[in-house]
């Protein structure tokens, strides 16, 4: 709010410290409003949809404002994150859940991606005798652009999911996995940057079925949009893969619990709405060779849901359909003496894969993707 009566008269020239004054603003979808009285100095917060209704009485009105800051620090906390739970439910563009681009559904997403992509990177087979095979360290790097319109709002979503495994000599299948997920997204000049770490490990049942338990922890701040809120999530993602003459089917089924925290930092700015929410999330993916068009590549098309369920949000599922195509080269390397009867082949395997995705929110959101994503 502006503190000067020189301010206010920049927007209201008649406005003096006596005038009865209100200020009815839109919060991302959520009803706020300020007001004064003629000839007092008592100012009335109201935020009729979770029920608040306080006021502020100084000396002058600039003190009336400055007890108002004062209650944010303090007792108003509980308030304020009613408030940040509300915009949940009713911000198409909240920053840290209720939407697609949001911090809760990006985290849920990389997760499912990480358990599904398990499966398809067993190492490839060879045709050597009294062969040890070590697969290589991996560093999948990526990027994609996400453009959404959601309740007339354009949104747009940057992201780079960096990520690092480390595999076992002794089974390759199985990988433990640091994901660094970084975003910006930008709702029409209103910027929101959100930052992850996760670890997730990949358990082959069988080599074509992997289990991926997976914990990520976030945090998403914006100045321009007032928020700031940290997520953590928990989820066990199934991948089952089914050869085919021409190529290969996939299956993913993730189960997940998502909720917000102050895990982090407990200070006077942490708040915690309390969002918790169960999320689903399954997909069929049908992957083409197209060797004839180009050696090691293929082709893949996918259809994904998306439901959370839990404390309400804007939007509780979405749909996606896409394709994806690239190159895998897989790069050999002899350790030790050739002549021994055990010869040790190091495979390191690079892929490079360009996709784009078709996002359905109903008549909630849509959105297009745009994803590229290299690993060595």
């Amino acid at each position: 709010m502006v503190t000067q009566t020189s301010g206010i008269q920049s927007y209201l020239p008649t406005y003096t410290d006596t005038s009865a004054a209100n200020l009815n603003a839109n919060f991302r979808g959520l009803p706020v409003s300020f007001s004064y009285a003629a000839n007092s100095t008592t100012l009335i917060m109201s935020v009729p949809a979770i029920g608040l209704n306080q006021s502020f009485t100084g000396a002058t009105r600039a003190d009336s404002q400055s007890l108002l800051t004062d209650w944010f620090k303090s007792s108003g906390q509980g308030a304020i994150e009613q408030f940040m739970k509300k915009l949940a439910a009713v911000s198409p563009v909240d920053p840290i859940a209720g939407n697609p681009s949001s911090l809760m559904s990006q985290s849920s997403t990389a997760s499912f991606n990480n358990g599904v992509s398990a499966v398809v990177e067993q190492t490839p087979s060879t045709n050597l005798a009294n062969v040890s095979i070590i697969r290589a360290n991996t560093a999948p790097l990526g990027t994609s652009y996400l453009a959404t319109s959601q309740a007339g709002l354009e949104s747009k979503l940057y992201s780079l999911p960096l990520a690092y495994s480390f595999s076992f000599s002794d089974n390759p299948g199985k990988k433990i996995n640091i994901m660094l997920p970084i975003s910006l997204s930008d709702t029409q000049g209103a910027k929101a940057v959100s930052l992850g770490l996760g670890v997730s490990m990949n358990f082959p049942i069988q080599k074509n079925w992997v289990l991926t338990p997976a914990y990520s922890y976030g945090v998403s701040a914006s100045v321009d949009m007032g928020s700031v809120g940290q997520v953590e999530t928990g989820s066990v993602t199934s991948a089952f893969k089914l050869d085919t003459a021409n190529g290969y089917a996939i299956m993913g089924n993730m189960v997940g619990y998502t909720q917000t925290t102050t895990r982090l930092y407990s200070g006077a700015y942490a708040f915690d709405p309390g969002i918790k929410n169960t999320v689903y999330k399954n997909g069929l993916i049908y992957g083409f060779n197209t060797d004839s068009f180009m050696p090691h590549s293929s082709l893949e098309v996918f259809a994904t849901n998306t439901l959370f369920t839990g404390t309400e949000l804007y939007l509780k599922t979405y749909n996606e359909y896409g394709f994806s195509y690239g190159l895998t080269k897989i790069h050999e390397e002899s350790l030790g003496d050739a002549d021994l009867a055990q010869k040790v082949i190091r495979q390191t395997v690079s892929k490079l894969r360009v996709g784009l995705t078709y996002l359905d929110g109903g008549s909630k959101t849509k959105g297009v993707q745009l994803n590229f994503g290299y690993s060595f």
